[in-house]
């Protein structure tokens, strides 16, 4: 008999569509998505293409409480009943409505096991201490639930200072499509230089930011980096849209930079030349999913602060570089030990490439997914029906 998995979602995106469609097509699983509408003002948003999925989309309203935007997923409970799930898979805290109904589902079905997926906890974050208000609420919230499913062994780390046994949790490190970028990559046969002419930039030293642009990526350091004078032989690409991108194309004006270039959101097909063309990528801030990308496609990454799955990633100095301060100064030095030494750079970029080919590629994250269901269900459930 299938194990029926029931994956509660804000959104569908699309590299986690591809995931759900993976893991969909396991024999030993029935699994059924359950999401929302987009969110408003937000980039979280389902992919346009849903096809090839067992989905459940449901109509959602959306409010604030205090620093909350809490969603609900009108008709949840109702549709969990009717698929009467043996394992629940939801996010965290950042899907908190639809966390807190599949625990009441978990209570009514003792049977069936509560698996959280989330972070664990973001580097840099200052962590309130374990008997302030939002502390208390988090152990709570966790209370009951019988497997933890993290981002990053940072994300695990964090939890298990905070007491989480660690037999409960599970590292799936969360990766990008990874097969389609690794294809893509070895579909364009061309040079870094051969792709820049393609697009048009300077032929120098280029240093590729992927991402939308929000205050929390801090790409006001890298345009302080970019100013220096030992930041002249580079070219600084800025790829992505977002509601900070006026006030960071005036701090270019303003700063009178000419080795800065902003492409605004390009469409996913052009993305692997731009890719290509880079030397190197560099995140200064939030975010996460484009570092395996980057890697995908060969190039070294430069990362500060991101969401954790930088501590699996980007090993310092082996595929890429960890900054210690993240600041503009931090940044360029960076940058210039890179442009200084192309053979480094290149070296770093290949071992990235072979780590997410033979380690961390999105068939290695389905893999951890299955084994957190899997081992959570036989902690769990008696050992007859476990097959054991």
């Amino acid at each position: 008999m299938k194990i029926k998995v029931a994956i509660l979602q804000r959104v569908c995106t699309s590299y986690r569509k591809i995931l759900f469609a993976d893991l969909s097509a396991l024999d030993q699983y029935q699994v059924k998505v359950f999401i929302g509408d987009d969110v408003a003002n937000s980039k979280v948003k389902n992919t346009k293409d849903l096809e090839g999925i067992d989905l459940v989309k449901l109509s959602t309203s959306q409010f604030k409480v205090g620093q909350w935007a809490l969603l609900w997923h009108h008709g949840l409970l109702k549709e969990l009943e009717r698929f009467k799930p043996d394992v629940l898979l939801c996010e965290g805290n950042s899907n908190l409505l639809s966390f807190l109904q599949a625990k009441y589902y978990r209570r009514r079905h003792p049977e069936a096991v509560l698996i959280q997926w989330s972070l664990g906890g973001l580097p840099g974050r200052i962590e309130p201490s374990r008997f302030n208000s939002k502390s208390i609420i988090n152990r709570q919230l966790r209370s009951g639930v019988d497997g933890f499913l993290l981002y990053s062994s940072f994300g695990r780390d964090a939890l298990l200072q905070e007491g989480v046994p660690v037999d409960k949790m599970y590292v799936a490190v969360n990766v990008s499509d990874t097969t389609s970028h690794l294809d893509r990559a070895a579909a364009i046969p061309d040079s870094p230089s051969e792709a820049r002419h393609r697009l048009g930039l300077p032929e120098r030293f280029t240093v590729l930011y992927v991402g939308t642009v929000e205050p929390n990526k801090r790409l006001e350091q890298l345009l302080a980096a970019a100013q220096t004078s030992a930041m002249a032989e580079c070219s600084f690409i800025i790829i992505g849209d977002g509601h900070h991108i006026d006030n960071l194309q005036q701090m270019s004006r303003e700063l009178s930079l000419t080795n800065v270039a902003f492409t605004g959101k390009i469409e996913s097909s052009k993305l692997p030349l731009y890719y290509k063309s880079g030397d190197v990528l560099i995140l200064p801030g939030r975010g996460g999913m484009v570092i395996s990308e980057a890697m995908a496609y060969g190039l070294p990454v430069i990362v500060f602060q991101a969401d954790g799955t930088e501590y699996d990633l980007v090993i310092d100095g082996k595929t890429g570089i960890r900054l210690p301060a993240g600041d503009a100064d931090d940044i360029a030095r960076a940058i210039k030990s890179l442009l200084d030494s192309p053979d480094t750079a290149r070296r770093m970029g290949k071992e990235g490439q072979e780590m997410i080919l033979n380690r961390y590629s999105s068939e290695n994250m389905v893999a951890q997914v299955c084994r957190c269901i899997e081992r959570t269900l036989r902690n769990r459930l008696p050992a007859e029906e476990t097959g054991k």
